[in-house]
């Protein structure tokens, strides 16, 4: 029989769901990676906060629909199940069996009875057998169940139960097992790492372990991810910093920096001592990457408390950070607080501290310029000019990436050292440096000389075309003599440019005229949400063949652009409402494509649309207010750049009426505004035509390409 597994919410999670593939393997069943070939399909729920609640009932809902084709048993367990077990087998008959955590021992017997499996096997979860679904460069490595910290907002320890450290020697010995199949990163987590061996050795004894993993030939990095202030010790950072094997990388979730709110929240550390832990670090580890977590909008936090953590934020300038806003959970102490605080209110604070980190990440990717770091090597980027890999500053699919022009062949999995700047030896790196007037007047002149007109290709073109690179390239190094308030103006402008202003935006501002351009020709640095949307559609094609592709509202025709050159046989059409943006794509098309195969129609969304598509994409329009009178359109996306309340009508009217111009199977994919995932998922749910949903973030956490099926 054939098998299919979803695995949802955290790396703890993904090693159960790893050992229960495993599991089934032992037992000689086929592991498939298409629900549609499934005759079994196991989830592995998440129930920590609503939105993952959420996530997980919608996940069983989608694959209870493949009931009604090849899957004959559905399977749910985790942590979900664990809180609400008699309620999900109310409400979802249609699962065939729930499994809670503490029945994982039985599990292999509730499922041989589900399946009238007539055997006397007798498996159970085993480290031995864990299949790893990561790859072939890194694995997780729990060392420890549950949680003991009882922080009043957490279910944890409701649902895991409390701390259970593993023994040294088991760790060990599957460490030992990973590096054996050719793991070269081993990445040990628990619901708090620092806590490690406290129940059963009678003290924290992270570092122990952590020296006894160094003495593991075959290993090149280890990082351990959830250490708590509280019990990182001297002697856990003299560890890091005398072992060679352990990146210098510190996950240190401190929540908030206020006292009141620390104490609310129960943690076991104060203000004082997690400044006093920071410098520490700092001090004996200079190139120590901080990444913390945060939870804004917890009940009873003041303005002033908001604040005392956004001016904390600004002067820690954390390396790496994330931004929760507080989910008010069944049975907490937290959910019975009576200052509860306004969903918008949460919102707000959560777009201040991501907006603010947003500059504090770009300013310390900045500093790394001209220095040499050593890189994996994980994969080719979509259009084949770039290797994609991570350095010891970088977590996988939570960090960024470092992007390095094929100039020679590296085998994927392999190590290499690569130079922010100009290395003669590796070629990796160009960095051109010019003043900005010396840009923009090379810039309109390419852009004259190439008859390239209008918005969102100017910056392509400017770019490609002029340095020989891609527009997230971009860094800006400013003259200090400049005030803020004309660096943020100056920043608002470089924003614009890359989501599709026209190159002139800038011209006109004399006083940025002295700044330098820094550009990098391969570290790539962030993307574009646009080009987030472009790179998946072309993964979907690629993978799903699908080649007939529709875009809406086309403007200069970049999309399309795009889609035609990097897909084989691709057919695509592309509509706009405004004849002056067709004639533009048209002539943007016919001088970047050799090859043309494009249909540009003037039309209002699917007004003129006869024929049904493998996939409609479309990221929001910019149209000016002139433009909007001058037709008479069922939706006005002025803000729909920004997402806002047009931007969901422009979204509503894709979704609502996308899926009677979609094939078979076919995919809506969109690019979207901030805070939004919660009101497309929305949309989509109402709409009650589509199966599966999931969403892609840029750089900094955001959902802002979401994909409907």
């Amino acid at each position: 029989m054939n098998v299919g597994f979803i695995s949802l919410g955290c790396s703890k999670n993904l090693v159960v769901t790893e050992e229960v593939i495993g599991m089934f393997q032992e037992n000689n069943f086929n592991i498939v990676n298409d629900a549609k070939k499934a005759d079994i399909i196991v989830i592995n729920t998440c129930g920590f906060i609503e939105s993952a609640k959420q996530e997980a009932i919608d996940t069983i809902l989608e694959m209870a629909e493949y009931k009604n084709k090849k899957c004959k048993y559905l399977i749910v367990i985790g942590c979900l199940v664990e809180r609400y077990k008699k309620d999900l087998e109310k409400l979802i008959p249609e699962v065939d069996l729930f499994i809670s955590i503490q029945e994982y021992d039985k599990m292999w017997d509730k499922i041989k009875t589900l399946i009238n499996m007539d055997d006397s096997s007798k498996s159970s979860l085993k480290f031995q057998n864990r299949i790893i679904t990561t790859g072939d460069n890194y694995a997780y490595l729990k060392i420890a169940e549950g949680c003991s910290n009882n922080c009043t907002y957490c279910a944890i320890p409701y649902i895991q139960g409390k701390y259970i450290s593993r023994k040294k020697e088991d760790i060990i010995e599957e460490a030992k097992n990973l590096v054996k199949k050719g793991i070269k990163e081993l990445i040990v987590i628990a619901q708090d790492t620092t806590k490690y061996g406290i129940d059963i050795y009678g003290k924290p004894c992270l570092d122990e372990l952590l020296e006894e993993l160094c003495k593991i030939d075959g290993i090149k990095w280890i990082r351990f991810l959830y250490a708590y202030p509280e019990t990182i010790t001297d002697e856990l950072i003299q560890v890091i910093k005398n072992n060679d094997k352990i990146c210098n990388y510190f996950d240190i979730p401190i929540q908030h920096i206020s006292n009141k709110v620390l104490k609310r929240m129960n943690r076991k550390s104060d203000q004082d001592s997690i400044k006093k832990l920071i410098q520490k670090i700092r001090k004996e580890i200079p190139d120590a990457i901080l990444r913390t977590s945060l939870i804004v909008g917890f009940p009873g936090e003041t303005e002033e408390d908001f604040q005392e953590l956004y001016d904390f934020v600004q002067s820690t300038e954390f390396d790496k950070l994330g931004v929760f806003m507080y989910s008010k959970e069944d049975g907490t102490p937290a959910s019975r607080l009576k200052e509860q605080i306004h969903p918008m209110t949460k919102k707000s604070r959560h777009k201040k501290i991501m907006t603010l980190q947003k500059e504090i990440s770009r300013m310390n990717l900045e500093k790394k310029i001209n220095n040499v770091y050593e890189a994996i090597i994980e994969s080719v980027s979509f259009d084949k000019k770039y290797y994609i890999g991570r350095t010891y500053m970088d977590v996988p699919e939570e960090d960024g990436v470092i992007f390095i022009k094929r100039e020679k062949e590296i085998p994927i999995g392999t190590f290499t050292k690569c130079r922010i700047t100009d290395v003669k030896d590796y070629d990796l790196i160009r960095r051109n440096s010019m003043k900005i007037q010396e840009i923009l007047s090379k810039g309109i002149k390419t852009l004259n000389e190439h008859k390239i007109e209008e918005a969102s290709l100017e910056s392509r073109i400017l770019l490609a075309d002029i340095l020989d690179c891609k527009k997230e390239d971009l860094i800006i190094k400013y003259d200090q003599e400049i005030s803020d308030q004309e660096i943020e103006k100056f920043q608002d402008g470089i924003k614009k440019i890359a989501e599709g202003y026209p190159l002139q935006y800038l011209t006109h501002k004399k006083e940025f005229m002295k700044m330098e351009f820094f550009v990098n020709e391969d570290v790539l640095i962030p993307r574009n949400d646009t080009e987030i949307l472009v790179e998946e559609v072309i993964n979907i094609s690629q993978k799903y063949d699908k080649k007939e592709i529709l875009e809406l509202c086309t403007g200069s025709g970049a999309i399309a652009i795009s889609l035609e050159k990097y897909i084989d046989n691709a057919v695509i059409t592309a509509t706009d409402i405004s004849k002056k943006a067709l004639e533009v794509a048209n002539k943007n098309s016919n001088k970047l494509l050799a090859n043309k195969n494009i249909n540009f129609i003037q039309s209002d969304m699917f007004a003129k649309i006869d024929n049904k598509f493998d996939i409609i994409v479309s990221n929001p329009p910019y149209i000016k207010t002139e433009v909007i009178k001058d037709y008479n359109l069922k939706y006005e996306p002025k803000l729909a750049l920004d997402g806002g309340e047009d931007g969901l009508k422009f979204y509503r009217i894709i979704i609502e009426e996308g899926y009677k111009y979609l094939k078979p199977n076919g995919i809506i994919a969109l690019e979207i505004g901030y805070d939004q995932r919660e009101e497309v998922a929305d949309i989509m749910r109402s709409t009650k035509k589509y199966e599966n949903i999931y969403f892609k973030k840029d750089l900094f956490g955001n959902d802002r390409v979401v994909v409907i099926s």
